[in-house]
């Protein structure tokens, strides 16, 4: 409540509300997603899916050269692009094998072209480190089998493969298939959502016109699969 006067007149008296929203509030204001609001479970899952496949634009996997140039800048050296495992920033302009377009959810795993050329699903990846990484899941190198990403991009590792679930249903990332699903829900709780991905995801929807969900709204993955 505020109140406002003038020498002696009579004050001027109003009340105001302030929303607060803190980060991984259930608050949903973007009209992208006004349709899920109130959802959860597969319910939330199935009503997603519809969202990103509607008015989706499909990309080819050599149109990655160019998009991941913009989406994966370094934000320090706009010449540059970070890659995904190493983190090392390296000239951006398509010159291989400067970088490799890494399919985070391998595409051994995949079943269709268009799976194979999302935009969303392909990073900037040292050409040595993506053939050691190979199609391995994800997890922690306490043993052999796994592959573990850097701190930095765990959680980016995590949302990627979430939303490839929820864009593509005959995508199980339930099986373990890309790795433990209690691992990958922790990599999204201690590596949380930054600028580079917002960004990024940004980016990618100005070109192939879906957005990366559990970006936006990061707690729609405990709606999900919590």
């Amino acid at each position: 409540m505020i109140s406002v006067s003038l020498n002696d007149e009579e004050p001027i008296i109003k009340s105001i509300n302030i929303i607060v929203k803190a980060e991984g509030s259930s608050t949903i204001d973007m009209a992208y997603y006004e349709s899920v609001i109130g959802l959860s479970g597969d319910d939330l899952l199935y009503e997603l899916n519809s969202i990103l496949n509607e008015g989706f634009k499909q990309l080819s996997y050599d149109d990655a050269k160019w998009v991941l140039e913009e989406s994966d800048r370094d934000p320090n050296n706009p010449n540059n692009v970070i890659l995904v495992y190493t983190r090392e920033s390296v000239q951006g302009q398509w010159n291989y094998p400067n970088w490799n377009r890494e399919h985070t959810w391998p595409q051994s795993k995949l079943h269709t072209s268009g799976q194979k050329a999302d935009m969303h699903n392909l990073k900037p990846s040292d050409v040595a480190e993506n053939s050691r990484r190979g199609n391995l899941p994800f997890g922690y190198m306490t043993g052999s089998g796994v592959y573990e990403p850097h701190d930095d991009v765990k959680g980016d590792v995590a949302r990627i493969l979430f939303y490839m679930a929820t864009m593509y249903l005959d995508l199980d990332i339930e099986s373990g298939i890309l790795g433990q699903m209690s691992i990958l829900l922790d990599w999204h709780q201690i590596d949380p959502v930054d600028d580079f991905e917002r960004n990024r995801n940004e980016v990618i929807y100005s070109y192939q016109k879906n957005r990366n969900p559990f970006i936006d709204y990061p707690h729609l993955v405990e709606e999900i699969w919590g």
